[in-house]
């Protein structure tokens, strides 16, 4: 199919042996680096819908009269265009394909010098080293797993208080350039409580050597929201949370300098801002 320069693509499809209409949008049409958008399919019914985004395939849920998945971009993704192809598929076997081109903009974070003791930056222990790569592997397990659909309604905020620390600011620790910041810090007091923005399964509820005690919720679809340096978790391991649920109090347990909340967020591995996530979800009406 010809690319065109538009939000949603239109096409005809000879399906069940008649013409039929079928879209494919972007919503909103161009994804600034970390940021959120929705991918969506509008036509015949059809059996599944899958994307390849980023070098993952994601499959589209139903939600009213569409099929739609929300992606994201990396804040390390460089700006520029990339493929989106999708595969509809159809209960006689029938298959369309499409491509989309998506538009990654730039966006200029701030920069942020922190000064912090050597061993809470690079620590040098292979006991210490050895647990902050099972740490991770564990993590990264974890965000593989795509199963199940999101509920797509508005989240809310896990703490109402001022932010200190915005998504994406470039960390300088020590002199030394480190990766951008992956969530959101909350200027919040020692024993706040923290609400799950929204439903989910907890996945991890633990004590991790650089986010100390630490919670990690599975939305579905590849949707995961974590919660850092906590002073007590109030939730276990299979526990199915519904929005506004205690998940536990604010701290600053692990590697931080004082009481905050840090709030992450990952989808399909990307990590995205959380407010963007929030922004587009509040905009819903299933």
């Amino acid at each position: 199919m010809k690319k065109l320069t538009v939000l949603a693509v239109l096409f005809t499809a000879l399906l069940y042996g008649t013409s039929a209409i079928a879209e494919v949008r972007l919503t909103p049409s161009s994804l600034p680096v970390g940021g959120v958008t929705w991918v969506e399919w509008r036509g015949e019914r059809p059996a599944y819908v899958m994307a390849r985004w980023q070098d993952k395939v994601i499959y589209l849920h139903p939600v009213g009269q569409a099929w739609r998945a929300m992606i994201g971009a990396d804040v390390g993704l460089a700006p520029g265009s990339y493929p989106l192809p999708l595969s509809v598929v159809f209960p006689d076997g029938e298959i369309l394909t499409e491509s989309l081109a998506v538009r990654v903009t730039a966006v200029q974070f701030p920069e942020e010098r922190l000064t912090l003791p050597e061993k809470m930056v690079s620590p040098r222990s292979e006991e210490v080293i050895s647990r902050i790569s099972r740490e991770r592997r564990r993590l990264d397990k974890l965000y593989e797993d795509y199963g199940g659909s999101l509920e797509v309604l508005p989240w809310i905020l896990p703490v109402d208080d001022e932010i200190g620390s915005r998504f994406g600011r470039r960390r300088i620790l020590n002199g030394k350039p480190r990766s951008p910041h992956g969530g959101v810090d909350f200027r919040s007091g020692a024993g706040t409580s923290i609400l799950a923005p929204g439903s989910g399964e907890v996945v991890l509820a633990d004590d991790l050597f650089f986010t100390g005690r630490t919670v990690l919720i599975d939305h579905g679809a590849g949707l995961y929201s974590v919660y850092a340096h906590l002073s007590r978790i109030d939730c276990q391991v299979g526990e199915t949370v519904k929005r506004g649920a205690r998940l536990g109090a604010v701290g600053s347990s692990g590697r931080a300098t004082g009481p905050h909340l840090h709030w992450g967020v990952r989808l399909h591995g990307a990590r995205v801002d959380p407010l963007q996530v929030v922004n587009l979800l509040s905009g819903e009406k299933p």
